[in-house]
């Protein structure tokens, strides 16, 4: 939820493209050669469309899904603990997605003896845009991927859905 009176800038960040959106202001959209760029990109258009003011500027950065990639993570017999889950898909992380860096995962509302989704981000582009924010005074609301709003929106439309496709 935005804060009433702050700047707010909503940022979406692949690997060859960023677009950033001001509300009541078009979006604007950039090819990029990489997130890094897209990222370093965005905090210039960021200072350029409004985050010159006083006030700090509440940022989003929806990440594409090359760069915010889910898996499911099994029924884990034996496992009691969320910490010890998210190490055990950790593991997996690097098969299951393809990203071969080190990664932060998270794992989407995890049960006992239940599966759910986990979604990995490579580490370094989450560094990045971390302390990029912090460097710029943004105030980051937000680091997700964007299906992961889409999910949020829509999941509430179907009173019991078996499938959702985004």
């Amino acid at each position: 939820m935005w804060l009433a009176g702050s700047e707010r800038m909503d940022v979406f960040l692949g690997r060859s493209v960023l677009g950033v959106y001001q509300l009541d202001k078009p979006a604007r959209w950039f090819d990029v050669s990489n997130a890094f760029e897209g990222w370093d990109r965005a905090k210039q258009e960021i200072e350029s469309m409004g985050g010159k003011h006083k006030a700090k500027v509440h940022t989003r950065v929806w990440l594409s899904g090359s760069m915010a990639r889910p898996f499911m993570l099994p029924v884990l017999p034996g496992l009691t603990r969320a910490q010890d889950a998210l190490k055990v898909a950790q593991t997996m992380c690097a098969e299951a997605t393809g990203l071969a860096d080190p990664c932060r995962l998270w794992l989407d509302d995890w049960v006992k003896d239940q599966a759910c989704l986990a979604v990995a981000m490579e580490q370094s582009l989450v560094d990045a845009v971390e302390a990029g924010a912090a460097k710029a005074k943004l105030v980051l609301e937000g680091l997700r991927p964007w299906w992961s709003e889409a999910l949020r929106a829509s999941l509430p439309l179907a009173e019991h859905p078996s499938l959702v496709a985004i």
